[in-house]
């Protein structure tokens, strides 16, 4: 069995929408990468962290009830684990099928005031098992959010501890009556490490097939 989804799953999965969030106008300007789609936008060309004091990492505000996004630099600072950090806190989604997935991952800011906890409803959202499966930067499991997430900590641990990696990570959701979203966008850039230069979209999908976005429980659709 394959440990990612495999690409002719998403022959039907974007919508002009998405596509439009994602900033390209075709799915031509989308590349399939081990259950993941690079975005072909020179990360250098994005405006994504203009006008935003990313210094301290930071949720966006809620739409409609559901969490969207967040913003902040990220370092050797950032993922350094600090003393009385306090706990995790358990999942809102037990039951449902569902990880507590985090938008700005705790691994990323556990070294800063940011509050990683899964009692933060800006941070968490409804992420399949393939999405949030635990994954070494060699992409054992694909490239899921956690894989992108350890790049970056093994780029700055093993080649550029001095880097400062603007990052953003952004849900996708394809209308407003699907409450679960699609999948999560993430942009990175970093003058110190052009490796930690990307654009991605990590969709919200399992191994065996998509989910129905519009219910609250788990259900694989296709």
């Amino acid at each position: 069995m394959s440990k990612y989804p495999k690409e002719e799953l998403f022959s039907d999965f974007f919508t002009d929408d998405m596509l439009k969030e994602l900033g390209v106008v075709s799915i031509k300007d989308l590349n399939f990468e081990k259950g993941s789609f690079r975005i072909l936008t020179p990360i250098n060309n994005l405006e994504c962290f203009n006008e935003i004091d990313i210094s301290n990492p930071i949720n966006f505000e809620l739409n409609n009830n559901l969490p969207i996004g967040g913003i902040g630099n990220i370092s050797l600072s950032s993922i350094s684990e600090v003393e009385g950090r306090g706990p995790r806190g358990t999942s809102p989604f037990k039951g449902s099928g569902f990880d507590a997935g985090h938008i700005l991952g705790r691994q990323l800011f556990k070294g800063t005031c940011f509050n990683t906890s899964k009692k933060n409803k800006n941070n968490i959202y409804k992420q399949t098992k393939w999405s949030n499966k635990g994954n070494h930067h060699t992409a054992v499991h694909g490239h899921n959010q956690t894989y992108f997430e350890n790049f970056i900590i093994y780029q700055l641990l093993k080649n550029t501890p001095e880097a400062i990696v603007k990052y953003r990570a952004d849900l996708i959701y394809c209308d407003s009556e699907e409450k679960i979203p699609r999948g999560i966008h993430i942009r990175s850039s970093c003058e110190q490490n052009e490796d930690l230069n990307f654009n991605v979209f990590v969709p919200n999908v399992e191994i065996e097939g998509r989910i129905d976005y519009k219910n609250d429980n788990l259900v694989i659709v296709k």
